[in-house]
């Protein structure tokens, strides 16, 4: 079987699996790595961005690969990493206590590892960014 090999400097963004990523070329200033980002959540005022990666690893049992995804979040035109909801607090630190509350109250999650329930989490703080605008 012959490999297909693409020239990704003529990708501006592709769709796998209802998922959209889009080149490193095509977002504003950004900080990250080259490559394709998956769009994970695209508001208002808030967007972001997923860079999928995986790292092999080699211990005593043999070699593992993990899953270290690197999560940028573009607000008011800069990209910040997101690790933690405790980065999302120091982004938005005048709405902590409400994210807070909204976590609470629907048993969300967040972190880097579970990503399930990002979206609706962003979507509740673009939400409270344009409330303010």
């Amino acid at each position: 079987v012959k490999s297909l090999l693409i020239d990704q400097s003529k990708i501006d963004k592709f769709q796998m699996n209802d998922k959209e990523f889009v080149s490193f070329e095509m977002l504003s200033n950004p900080p990250m790595l080259s490559g394709f980002y998956e769009r994970h959540f695209d508001g208002l005022l808030i967007d972001c961005y997923i860079k999928h990666n995986k790292s092999k690893y080699t211990n005593n049992d043999g070699v593992e690969y993990r899953i270290e995804n690197q999560i940028y979040l573009f607000v008011n035109g800069d990209y910040f990493k997101f690790s933690s909801k405790k980065s999302l607090y120091n982004l938005l630190p005048e709405y902590k206590s409400l994210l807070k509350r909204f976590l609470k109250q629907n048993s969300l999650a967040l972190s880097k590892k579970k990503l399930n329930d990002l979206p609706r989490i962003l979507k509740y703080c673009d939400e409270l960014l344009s409330d303010e605008a």
